[in-house]
């Protein structure tokens, strides 16, 4: 057993051991990320297995949403002349402080690099779960 091996060394063999045995649950969210959209979109569809997903995606998430990107969405729209009505579907991986690790699209064009931009910018409410994957479809 591990402790029984460890116990005869010195505190600080000790401490470094136990410092080395959690960098893997200390590893950077962004080292678990996916590498596709449709992955992306796959695990966002699981995570609503969770009992703790409608508190936080119904109760904090998408009304924040809905008040800042409502108005981006038309302030892209203006910006872009009045780009052809369309819809975008996205996922963002969020780490456990809210920050965007990684934005997936299903396409690319200047109204959805436009949305992003700032989506990746973004700090959206603390997730229950890291990395929290966040898929909407907005039409425009």
């Amino acid at each position: 057993m591990l402790l029984e091996h460890i116990s005869g060394k010195s505190v600080v063999d000790r401490f470094l051991l136990a410092l080395v045995l959690s960098i893997p649950s200390a590893l950077p969210a962004e080292s678990m990320l996916v590498r596709s959209f449709e992955e992306a979109k796959a695990l966002a569809v699981e995570q609503k297995s969770d009992p703790r997903y409608d508190g936080y995606h119904h109760g904090q998430l998408i009304p924040y949403f809905g008040r800042k990107y409502s108005q981006r969405v038309r302030r892209c729209y203006r910006e872009l002349g009045g780009a052809p009505h369309s819809s975008l579907s996205f996922v963002a991986a969020l780490n456990g402080k809210g920050q965007v690790l990684e934005v997936y699209a299903n396409r690319d064009t200047a109204m959805t690099r436009c949305i992003l931009k700032h989506v990746s910018e973004d700090t959206f409410p603390a997730p229950f779960l890291e990395p929290y994957y966040f898929f909407t479809t907005l039409t425009y």
